[in-house]
């Protein structure tokens, strides 16, 4: 709904500035038709301006912003904290709220002006139709002539009006020019935006300069002084206010007389039209221009520097304008353009530090496999010590198996049980595994802590079967041989496979911690990178951010200096365009125009001179107008008190008269205000409202009435 607003606030903008410019520069211009078109004319592009927009891309280049440095900018706590709770009574809701009350508002108004129209035509096609003309209708409820659209209307009284040919001459000229589609649209106006206060001024200077029109036209074939005359007796039978039609009475007489005795306006002052043009360029350039950047990345070097020419001179308002709209537009739209790069910078940084996290949590990982490796290495090694070593059912420690100094080839068959099948054989002692080993046969058995190979060709040639298994937990073997070799050659062999066990062991504790610390190496090559990188973004942002600042400032210089400029050349225009003035005499004496305020009591008629006139009994030879205006005198004051003294009297005798006809049966006819009203009206009227009362009697009212005033006449005018 905001654009709505706007608009209306445009467009009522314009419609003041059409007022205002009317009243400063051309209402004292006898242009009265070129006024029409100015005022129509001015209501169009009032309307239609503010519809029109121009849009201008201006090319602005800068270096590429890096998003990632406002990670080190704004943290996200920061963030976070700007949370604001929402009201239901925004901005927003509030302007949505007016514009459905002015909707509302403002079709009610446009219904109710559509219902008066309808009323006033309905009203007007019922009239009867005069004799002379279909177009000529007789209202016997108005007391003065006016006229809508293709009709004009006459009171019944027409034929005694003086000068009734005047009156149809001036309706019949608004009636042939259409003066009421300029009627119906400014009271359109005031119905659709009926909280502007400037639209009834401009209504009431809309009327009087077509009435300005028509007493043109009819001076043009009628004598002045006997329109003037025609204007001044009808000045007191003025309709009610009915904005949508012309009344011969209409408008202020005072202007009416003035503009009539005005001498023409030279062709050089139709010159004053012009003014208009550098407002509505202004309005125009500074409300209907929409500027858009197109931004063009460029290297360091490569960066041409954006430069802006002020060639404003007093003539040339318009780029002035132009110019400061462009300056401000572009300084918004560079702060926007950095809160946006601030948010995607924060949602980067955000995922760096998540990267940063995934990084860290391998690394512990990769720590705790080390760690895990150490830990499994070290309990088979103490596992080893600590379990009991079983020699042909006789239980040992490991220190006491290995101070029993066999050989290996002493051995036949050797078990590794795991804590379960342990703890079967052997009770407690076995609650962490044990090794069960079986010595050969012809082993020499000392019970002193050694075994004795008593095998004549034990050393290298011997031969011995022999068997050795290696049992899982859950006591299954899963490693079983018998070698015919050697003694020697066997337990060299069994030396080997320990030794590459060992070996295998070691590398694979080995290869887990290179593991671990290769891609710890990694991820933290990986973050020194993004360090550097963001590091050294973070310093072409501060760039950024301070030449976005230099360029807001320069701006904001500029325009300001354009204001004033705009301003100085305004001011100058004013004082340049002056319309002319009054010179003013008081009874054949030149005064100031602060002094008329003393003698507005005192004052008995005004007359508007020709310069001739004014040369010729004033010796005034300047070219301005000139305005006499005559005081009052003591005999007009005497005059004054006889004429008040004798309407006194006056309105004794009718009231007396009115008394005595309602106490009468009077049977004749009775017409107040022109129209035939019945006895019983006669007797309710109040004396106080009768101005004129006239009783016609024998001849008189039978010539002019006929039969029914065989009885006489009563013609009484009240007050209105």
């Amino acid at each position: 709904m905001t654009p709505i607003l706007i608009y209306i606030l445009k467009t009522n903008g314009l419609l003041l500035v059409l007022y205002l410019f009317y009243k400063l520069f051309l209402q004292k211009e006898t242009f009265v038709h070129a006024n029409r078109i100015y005022f129509l004319g001015g209501i169009a592009l009032s309307l239609l301006l503010p519809l029109i927009t121009y849009t201008s891309i201006v090319q602005v280049e800068v270096e590429p912003l890096d998003t990632m440095a406002y990670a080190y900018l704004l943290d996200d706590t920061s963030l976070e904290s700007i949370a604001v709770e929402e009201s239901i009574w925004t901005a927003e809701n509030l302007i949505t709220s007016l514009s459905y009350l002015y909707i509302s508002l403002t079709a009610m108004s446009i219904l109710w002006l559509g219902y008066k129209v309808i009323k006033l035509v309905r009203h007007i096609h019922n009239l009867p139709v005069s004799q002379v003309n279909d177009s000529l209708r007789i209202d016997e409820q108005s007391s003065d002539a006016y006229s809508f659209m293709n009709w004009v209307v006459l009171p019944k009284d027409y034929e005694t009006m003086d000068q009734v040919d005047v009156v149809l001459a001036h309706e019949q000229v608004h009636v042939q020019q259409r003066h009421s589609i300029d009627l119906i649209i400014i009271e359109a106006l005031k119905h659709l935006f009926w909280f502007n206060p400037a639209l009834y001024f401009l209504q009431r200077e809309i009327n009087l300069n077509l009435e300005y029109i028509v007493d043109e036209e009819i001076t043009r074939h009628a004598d002045t002084y006997t329109y003037q005359r025609a204007l001044v007796l009808y000045e007191t039978n003025k309709l009610d206010c009915v904005p949508i039609v012309n009344t011969f009475g209409t408008s202020d007489l005072k202007k009416r007389i003035i503009m009539l005795n005005n001498p023409k306006s030279t062709n050089m002052k139709r010159l004053k039209y012009l003014l208009l043009t550098p407002v509505l360029g202004g309005f125009f350039f500074l409300f209907q221009t929409e500027v858009k950047a197109q931004y063009i990345e460029v290297s360091g070097k490569d960066k041409s520097k954006v430069t802006s020419q002020d060639n404003t001179t007093p003539e040339d308002i318009s780029k002035i304008s132009e110019e400061a709209r462009r300056l401000s537009e572009e300084v918004e739209r560079l702060g926007k353009e950095a809160e946006a790069l601030g948010v995607e910078a924060v949602n980067v940084g955000r995922e760096a530090k998540n990267i940063g996290e995934e990084a860290k949590s391998v690394g512990a990982e990769a720590k705790k496999i080390g760690k895990e490796a150490k830990a499994i290495s070290k309990e088979a090694n103490k596992i080893a010590k600590d379990i009991p070593y079983v020699v042909n059912g006789q239980v040992y420690t490991y220190s006491e198996y290995v101070a029993l100094g066999n050989p290996v080839s002493s051995i036949a068959n050797v078990d590794i049980l795991d804590a379960k099948t342990a703890t079967a054989r052997y009770g407690n002692i076995g609650k962490d595994g044990a090794v069960e080993l079986k010595l050969r046969p012809e082993t020499e058995w000392t019970g002193k802590g050694s075994f004795m190979d008593n095998a004549v060709n034990y050393g290298g040639n011997a031969k011995t079967s022999f068997s050795v298994a290696v049992v899982d937990k859950d006591g299954t073997r899963v490693v079983e041989g018998t070698s015919s070799k050697s003694s020697a050659d066997a337990e060299k062999d069994l030396m080997r496979k320990l030794k590459e066990k060992e070996e295998a062991q070691a590398k694979l504790r080995l290869a887990l911690r290179e593991r671990s610390d290769a891609e710890r190496q990694v991820i933290l090559a990986k973050q020194e990178k993004q360090r550097a990188e963001i590091d050294k973004r973070s310093a072409n942002v501060e760039r950024r951010k301070a030449e976005i600042e230099n360029k807001r400032t320069e701006a904001e210089k500029r325009r300001a200096s354009a204001e004033g400029r705009k301003a100085e050349i305004e001011k100058d225009i004013r004082e340049r365009s002056i319309s002319d003035k009054f010179v003013y005499y008081v009874d054949g004496k030149q005064v100031a125009e602060s002094e008329l305020e003393s003698f507005y009591r005192k004052m008995k008629s005004v007359r508007v001179y020709s310069r001739e006139a004014a040369n010729k009994e004033l010796g005034y030879t300047g070219n301005k107008t000139v305005l006499e205006y005559t005081l009052k005198t003591d005999e007009d004051y005497e005059k004054a008190a006889r004429v008040e003294e004798i309407t006194k009297r006056y309105k004794e005798k009718v009231s007396a008269s009115l008394t005595s006809v309602k106490s009468d049966s009077f049977k004749g006819l009775v017409f107040i205000n022109n129209v035939e009203k019945s006895n019983d009206d006669l007797k309710t009227l109040d004396a106080a409202n009768v101005v004129t009362m006239e009783v016609l009697k024998g001849s008189a009212a039978a010539d002019k009435y006929g039969d029914k005033g065989v009885n006489g006449v009563i013609l009484i005018k009240t007050k209105q």
